[in-house]
């Protein structure tokens, strides 16, 4: 505060404004925390189901094979059987689904308190790819959906598991915003020491003023067109928190009306200020 009767100013005080917060992060950590409950709930029953499916395909699988050394083989596409193991399939993309949901809400408290912990390995980044892609296309069949490899050598030092729900995550938003019978490209490209994987869609688009907030904790984008989709605005948050934990990059690229398209990186092997300390 200043005084403003003489002709030079002199202070007189200084206004502090403090806010207690305390309460509020209590409240934000009962709710990481009941999350973190309701999620660990929630996968007890969803490994049983998704264990006793796997179990009834390989069964049906075996049955398929027995038939087929007596059956010819477009008549083994009419079989009961076949028709079962589609609906198996169907129900284990969407049991995987609901169990990366599932990661999602537990990440979301790790993230939140800095626990969000990497387990390195080696492995081939297209072959998590291809298996992305095939879980998503069982489940969106009303979906094409395309892999482009344009590199010759995939071998990446990361978390495997981890970069499964990042592409699981940006596969299923694209799927979900993107019309019946529309395309959806996955691409993966070498960019120096690292890999670019892209996904694009042909779907509604975000606007230009929607970029900033995309990747925000159960951020929606509210509007007429987008009110018709489900969704909590989680998946994209775990996903770009993912991501940098590796030491890479995310965005998008998108016109209202005619797409989208994720990008993210990812080193080929991990840089040291992101491995965990010994």
């Amino acid at each position: 505060l200043y005084e403003s009767s003489q002709t030079q100013t002199r202070l007189l005080g200084v206004v502090a404004v403090l806010n207690d917060i305390t309460s509020h992060k209590q409240i934000e950590k009962l709710k990481d925390e009941f999350v973190s409950i309701v999620s660990h709930e929630l996968r007890t029953p969803l490994t049983a189901i998704k264990g006793y499916t796997q179990h009834l395909m390989r069964r049906i699988e075996r049955r398929l094979r027995g038939a087929s050394q007596a059956l010819p083989a477009n008549a083994i596409a009419d079989l009961p059987e076949s028709y079962d193991l589609r609906s198996l399939n169907i129900v284990q993309s969407q049991t995987d689904h609901l169990e990366r949901l599932v990661n999602d809400l537990l990440d979301l408290s790790r993230v939140q308190w800095g626990e969000l912990h990497l387990q390195y390995s080696s492995f081939y980044l297209a072959d998590v790819l291809a298996e992305c892609v095939r879980q998503a296309q069982i489940s969106a069949e009303e979906h094409t959906i395309y892999l482009d490899i344009a590199s010759q050598d995939s071998k990446i030092v990361a978390d495997k598991l981890r970069v499964g729900q990042i592409v699981g995550n940006i596969l299923d938003n694209a799927i979900k915003f993107s019309p019946q019978g529309k395309q959806v490209t996955v691409k993966l490209q070498e960019q120096g020491n690292e890999y670019q994987v892209s996904v694009n869609d042909e779907g509604i688009g975000v606007s230009p003023e929607f970029f900033d907030h995309i990747f925000e904790r159960f951020y929606r984008v509210r509007n007429a067109t987008s009110r018709q989709y489900s969704g909590i605005g989680m998946g994209l948050y775990v996903a770009k928190a993912i991501v940098e934990a590796h030491g890479g990059r995310i965005w998008l690229s998108s016109h209202q009306g005619t797409g989208s398209t994720f990008y993210f990186t990812l080193p080929r092997v991990p840089r040291t200020s992101t491995l965990p300390a010994p």
